[in-house]
């Protein structure tokens, strides 16, 4: 019996590891191509990139299963072991590509992994409201954690001394023409490409030298003139600030700012009555991102580090960041709070926030969000509590503290962050199926346009009050056919800013090219009149057009290389970060110089994210209605 079920077992397992191999090449290209194709590629192009990234994996991992056939059976598990290491980072790329539309990286699993509770949460969702991507990632993950075992345990028969040498003589093979120094252009690398060769390829953390730092010191301060951008003073103003960060809306999914799709009007219409910028980068394409970008006013490039373990984590050279958002309104006498329907635990942006001086945090954790103020449960996206939920939170605690001022015990100005979770991927409409893009923006769209509607009714804008709003980065989604004509290169970063308010002195569509890390200096120079420390960044409110010496960008799934424009000559393109032998496209050389120095600057900051345990040092949590009112 155990002789008929050992072979059956075996086949069992060995077609778990090939539907993992097949999966890891069929998974980029389904969701990739059609982008590839858009760019300009062609079909044998694309195809043949990416049989010759996956032949390196295979090949060596076909070398080592070979081997491990002709070896004692300790040893042959142990190689099976490695190989089963190398199908499971292929299994997780495609699981990753099928739910959330990325590629995989084990730093972002680190960094991104969550807490059990997270991922109970995340697994029911996806199982309640089961697509076939996420059914697929599903029967993937299942069949090849339960392959394994046997395929380590069971030791296969040998290779017969007539096949091996041949069979040997393939993988090498295999290994080399996948690692070929040929040009694949135009086919984008990050699509295709073998997913040990993306975790390879990340240079980002080597040092610079001393003498290299000394260089680009010298040569920086002697380009500071022409980079700093001076901005005229101005009569500041205290107004309340709402600064609205939608998760992942894109100028695709909107008309106003130049989409094909009228999925969100009533942003739109808002946007409308404010000043709105139409040609706005997102610094990233993360949520972490978009904090660093849109709190610090910095690119979110991290310093140069030999320390594997800070490379782990999303904010490691922007803790305690000079110039964070709650220190630049500081002098103004702002209350800083930090909204939003998601766990704050999550890559540790508890601490980040912390660190850079807000005075009060909110999260799922606070009981409002269990239940609406009737008593009937909040409607439940992806991550938690849906977006209408975080605006009645936000609500109520402006009408708090407009109570309070009425009362005569509050007299200082507030910024209220809000941050939004319900169209975070996997894309799970709060109001039920179908989960479809379009339906989780339009959800989106009408609560945050209900948002918008109560704070008029409230009064926010006529006594001065300005709503910020702007998304923390495009969607995590392939690029749509007709987005590369309508935006051009910028697209994958392309993404809505809007300013509100009564005393807006100019409204309308404004086209200059701006970027999430204007909206703090932009702040700075409204609440205390200046900017004294601004450096290149533009300032949105400025009469003059003043833009930002340069911008940059991450890469996707590419943390070595940043996306560069500079906006005094045009010129654009990427900067590969690999320590002193840095590298930029031709036109660049002032954004390098400039963009190393402030990576050199950072490295003061370089310490890895507080523990997660110790007490908070700034900050408190806001875990009631009426908490942050007993402190006042």
């Amino acid at each position: 019996m155990m002789g008929n079920i050992r072979p059956r077992l075996l086949m069992w397992s060995y077609g778990g590891v090939f539907f993992t191999l097949l999966m890891g090449l069929i998974c980029p290209l389904s969701h990739y191509g059609g982008e590839l194709l858009w760019f300009g590629a062609n079909l044998t192009g694309v195809v043949g990139a990416a049989l010759l990234s996956s032949l390196t994996a295979w090949g060596c991992m076909g070398a080592l299963w070979l081997c491990s056939t002709r070896v004692r059976p300790w040893a042959g598990k142990l190689l099976r072991v490695i190989v089963a290491w190398g199908i499971l980072i292929i299994a997780a790329d495609a699981v990753v590509i099928m739910v959330f539309d990325l590629r995989f990286c084990f730093r972002d699993a680190v960094a991104f992994g969550g807490s059990a509770r997270e991922w109970r949460s995340f697994l029911s969702t996806g199982v309640s409201h089961m697509t076939p991507d996420f059914a697929l990632a599903l029967v993937l993950s299942t069949w090849t954690l339960a392959s394994l075992p046997g395929f380590v345990w069971i030791q296969p028969r040998a290779v017969s001394n007539r096949m091996f040498a041949p069979s040997i003589a393939a993988a090498i093979l295999g290994v080399g023409l996948g690692m070929a120094p040929a040009s694949r252009d135009p086919v984008r690398r990050f699509a295709v490409g073998s997913i040990w060769e993306l975790m390879i390829r990340d240079t980002i953390g080597r040092r610079y030298s001393d003498a290299f730092k000394a260089e680009v010191a010298n040569r920086a301060a002697a380009r500071r003139a022409s980079v700093f951008i001076k901005s005229p003073p101005a009569e500041p103003r205290r107004p309340d600030i709402v600064l609205l960060v939608i998760e992942s809306w894109s100028n695709y999914q909107s008309r106003f700012f130049g989409g094909r799709r009228d999925w969100t009007p009533e942003l739109d219409g808002a946007a409308s009555r404010g000043l709105a910028f139409t040609n706005c980068i997102a610094n990233g394409f993360t949520t972490e991102d978009g904090l660093i970008a849109i709190l610090t006013g910095e690119e979110p490039i991290m310093p140069a580090t030999a320390t594997q373990g800070v490379l782990l984590d999303c904010f490691a050279g922007f803790i305690g960041a000079e110039r964070g958002l709650p220190r630049l309104l500081a002098p103004a006498g702002y209350k800083c709070y930090f909204f939003t329907n998601g766990p704050l635990e999550f890559s540790g942006k508890d601490r980040f926030l912390d660190s850079i001086a807000f005075d009060y945090l909110n999260d799922t954790r606070d009981p409002f969000y269990r239940h609406r103020p009737d008593g009937t449960p909040w409607q439940q996206g992806c991550f938690g509590t849906s977006d209408e939920a975080l605006y009645a939170r936000v609500r109520l605690r402006l009408k708090e503290v407009r109570a309070l001022r009425e009362s005569g015990r509050e007299r200082e100005p507030v910024l209220a962050f809000l941050e939004t979770t319900s169209s975070h991927l996997p894309l799970v409409c709060p109001t039920g199926p179908p989960h479809t893009e379009e339906r989780v923006m339009r959800y989106v769209d009408r609560a945050a346009g209900e948002f918008i509607r109560s704070l008029e009714e409230d009064g926010f804008f006529k006594s001065g009050g300005l709503l910020v709003t702007v998304s923390d980065h495009r969607a995590m989604l392939p690029l749509n056919r007709d987005e590369l004509p309508d935006f051009g290169a910028t697209a994958p970063w392309r993404v809505p800013l809007f300013l509100l308010a009564d005393w807006l002195p100019r409204r309308g569509s404004d086209g200059r090219f701006v970027n999430q890390t204007d909206i703090a200096p932009t702040l700075e120079w409204l609440v205390t009149g200046s900017t004294p420390a601004a450096g290149r960044r533009g300032i949105l409110l400025n009469p003059k057009p003043l833009e930002s010496s340069f911008i940059g960008a991450r890469v996707a799934t590419d943390r070595s290389s940043t996306a560069v424009w500079d906006t005094r000559t045009g010129a654009a393109g990427t900067i590969r970060w690999n320590g002193d032998r840095s590298s930029a496209t031709a036109g660049l050389e002032d954004a390098l110089l400039w963009l190393t120095w402030e990576r050199i600057q950072r490295e003061g900051r370089n310490r890895a994210m507080p523990d997660t345990l110790a007490p908070l040092v700034h900050a408190r949590w806001i875990s009631s209605p009426s908490a942050a009112s007993a402190r006042d």
